[in-house]
């Protein structure tokens, strides 16, 4: 049997160092393996996945830009809808945070500047979606950011909208001969569809609904025969096209002031009162400037961004890292 040699001074093992030793080598052994899955996951979170310039897109940057679009976008989608509007933006995330690059080195070479009030001013906007301070933060930790994160984004595109505006925007004309051609070119996208103005009583039953039906048409009104059936009279407006071909059928046959047989419309009977007919017709070039103004501007907007970026881009040097 290994015997220790004692020191009676200190009442300690000699061979203590060793035993020192294979602790330190334990734990060596422990934290590396720590630092290893901890460094792994650094890693992915810092992994390069393009260039720009003098930039770099890490793995982190698109994660925090899909952070930061989703919270752009809670003002209009919320739940489901919301992720699945993320999803469709997923495989255009990269290329537009590389458009968005080349465009703040842009604002930096051209030394333009965002006014912090107006950078305050939105973050307060976005604030007022969420019932406290405290949820607002809450939902910035939950996307993994924090209120500088969002400034930055902010800021960024405030800067991004400052040299669309000079370098774009404030290029684009429509002339009213523009808006004229248009017009004369396209005549069929100014008809107006035909209308009917009616009055409906939504009903439970088949046998309610042939019942009302028959009382109304014995002379009873339509609203008193609603009335004594506990029911609402909804008044709605039809637009040819976007209803069901049998029920615009239907609905067609009917005379001023006239009443529809009972129809079934999913899971309730209607009967329908009409009230007006207004017919198809040519909208007027003055009632659709605006319309075609805004068109043609946005159309021109899209064209001349993408010239804008293809420049900036070919003037660029831009790497995308393969999988």
């Amino acid at each position: 049997m290994k015997k220790f040699i004692i020191n009676l001074k200190t009442k300690e093992p000699k061979n203590r160092k060793k035993v020192f030793l294979f602790f330190c080598f334990f734990v060596f052994l422990s934290a590396n393996n720590y630092f290893y899955f901890g460094i792994n996951h650094l890693f992915a979170q810092d992994k390069i996945i393009a260039i720009v310039n003098n930039d770099v897109i890490t793995q982190k940057d698109l994660k925090d830009f899909e952070n930061f679009m989703r919270m752009q976008l809670s003002s209009q989608y919320q739940g489901v809808d919301l992720e699945k509007k993320i999803q469709s933006m997923e495989a255009e995330l990269l290329g537009k945070l590389i458009e968005d690059k080349l465009i703040i080195c842009e604002t930096k070479k051209k030394d333009i500047k965002v006014d912090d009030n107006r950078i305050k001013a939105k973050i307060n906007d976005i604030r007022k979606h969420y019932a406290s301070d405290a949820e607002f933060q809450e939902s910035l930790k939950s996307q993994g950011m924090v209120q500088a994160d969002l400034e930055s984004r902010i800021k960024e595109q405030m800067l991004m909208y400052s040299i669309i505006d000079s370098q774009i925007r404030n290029n684009i004309t429509i002339s009213p001969t523009d808006i004229t051609a248009y017009y004369q070119k396209n005549p069929e996208q100014f008809r107006s569809p035909k209308e009917w103005e009616l009055d409906a009583l939504a009903i439970g039953s088949s046998e309610l609904a042939f019942g009302i039906h028959e009382i109304i048409g014995n002379g009873k009104s339509f609203d008193d025969a609603a009335k004594e059936n506990s029911l609402t009279v909804h008044r709605i407006n039809m637009v040819e096209g976007q209803f069901k071909k049998e029920i615009e059928g239907l609905v067609s046959l009917i005379k001023a002031k006239d009443i529809s047989e009972p129809v079934k419309i999913e899971n309730k009977y209607y009967i329908f009162r009409m009230n007006k007919l207004i017919p198809e017709r040519q909208r007027s070039l003055a009632e659709s400037m605006d319309t075609i103004y805004n068109f043609l501007y946005g159309k021109r907007m899209e064209e001349e961004m993408a010239k804008w970026l293809d420049s900036l881009k070919k003037k660029a040097y831009i790497k995308v890292m393969q999988e």
